[in-house]
């Protein structure tokens, strides 16, 4: 079984070593996949991805000693832009051309903490994929080798604390009625050197963040208001502050992807928040099984043969490409099978589901991008399913295929695999989000 998996990742690393297939040079006669014949039939498209490689030539030909990690980023673009357009979401040409107009631009001068979080990225040899907070912060240097994080601790009212804790638990009366929740349930964030705080909630599925800032001198508190970087308080994760060469900030990541992170600061002068800055930071990364369950005495053989269905979705996100020749009656009673696996609840999530990696958090369904396609085994065929990791309307980089057999009225699992998305280095990083108004 080993031996199958380490084929599989070396399969999967070698999809990370092929050149990209850039838009100038490739002939629509011999588009590859659904992707590139889309583009080709699209005179829009096909303008902008001329227009993208063009920016793309002239920017590596500026790159220098940079230049293998703009063409790592590119391929792995164009991988994100081919499953955006599998899953009928519109190619983001003009955010990557954007990307690539501004890549190599020097900081600005008011974003030292920034520009010392990218240095210490670029300067680590490789980059864990970490969700929570505490942790990623350890990644970017929060230990203390960047900068210092706040003191982080539930909010207890009965505790003593280094200021007069009555008007912040007025505030954090107001802020629980507000949300129906408990003010056990709040945080409360500690710069004790710099008199400097904050109590904060997170809300919703959305992880909307409600936070009140102040300060204090002697044990008097005094409230502040919350900087600009809370205008984008959704989709957020963390503690909102950090010390850095004596001064507090506010902080918020935006690290919901394994390929990028945007890391939004602002700092308090004292009278006020200064402007908001922000970095967009693009990672390597690997996807690599991690995780197989399957209830046939021998698996070697089943498992072999899904891994290359695998390998081959993640080359093209090609759904018809996933199996051979299937025939027309095997196809139709496919098509009946998957309205019937639509309507049940076991297919939509991983087999056996519980997987073991401390990542998902009960990411085990299928996203509703994810696709059917069939497999035949021994005789038979099975239905399978690929697609991300999900759990709502939130998904995961990660992968999952599942394979079950229709028992009855019931499907029976076979087979469910995990493949998890690992950041490896650090590539490159902008000023300004790409993807910003």
């Amino acid at each position: 079984m080993r031996s199958i998996w380490m084929k599989l990742s070396l399969a999967l690393a070698l999809l990370g070593a092929v050149p990209p297939a850039l838009a100038a040079g490739f002939d629509c006669a011999k588009a590859n996949g659904a992707a590139e014949q889309k583009i080709c039939a699209d005179p829009g498209l096909s303008a902008l991805d001329s227009q993208m490689t063009q920016v793309f030539e002239q920017t590596r030909a500026q790159a220098g000693s940079r230049a293998d990690a703009l063409v790592r980023d590119q391929h792995n673009w164009l991988r994100e832009r081919d499953e955006a357009m599998a899953s009928g979401y519109p190619a983001p040409y003009q955010d990557r051309i954007k990307y690539l107009q501004h890549v190599f631009d020097a900081p600005p001068t008011d974003t030292p903490l920034l520009a010392a979080i990218v240095k210490h990225l670029a300067n680590r040899s490789s980059v864990a994929l970490l969700q929570r907070y505490s942790d990623m912060n350890q990644v970017m240097g929060g230990d203390g080798s960047v900068f210092k994080m706040a003191t982080e601790q539930m909010f207890d009212p009965t505790k003593p604390q280094p200021f007069d804790i009555g008007p912040l638990v007025k505030v954090a009366d107001q802020m629980a009625g507000q949300d129906g929740v408990d003010v056990e349930d709040m945080r409360l964030s500690r710069l004790d050197d710099l008199h400097f705080g904050a109590l904060y909630l997170w809300t919703g599925t959305a992880r909307c963040m409600d936070v009140v800032f102040f300060g204090w001198h002697d044990r008097a508190i005094k409230f502040i208001n919350a900087p600009e970087v809370f205008d984008h308080d959704c989709g957020m994760s963390g503690g909102p502050l950090v010390e850095f060469q004596g001064h507090a900030y506010a902080m918020q990541l935006d690290d919901l992807s394994v390929v990028s992170t945007d890391i939004m600061v602002q700092q308090w002068n004292g009278g006020g928040w200064s402007s908001f800055n922000r970095v967009h930071v693009r990672y390597d990364y690997s996807t690599l099984p991690q995780h197989m369950r399957c209830a046939l005495t021998d698996c070697s053989g089943l498992t072999a043969q899904v891994s290359k269905v695998f390998v081959r979705y993640l080359q093209n996100f090609d759904a018809s490409g996933l199996v051979g020749h299937v025939p027309a009656d095997v196809q139709a009673q496919f098509e009946a099978e998957r309205k019937l696996a639509l309507k049940d609840i076991g297919v939509w999530n991983l087999p056996w589901g519980n997987t073991p990696k401390r990542f998902y958090y009960g990411m085990d369904g299928f996203d509703g991008a994810s696709v059917f396609f069939p497999v035949h085994w021994q005789g038979e065929w099975l239905l399978g399913r690929i697609g991300h990791a999900s759990m709502g309307w939130h998904t995961s980089d990660d992968w999952l295929l599942g394979i079950w057999r229709r028992d009855g009225h019931t499907y029976a699992p076979v087979l469910g695999m995990v493949a998890e998305a690992q950041r490896t280095s650090f590539l490159l990083a902008t000023w300004d989000h790409p993807y910003a108004n």
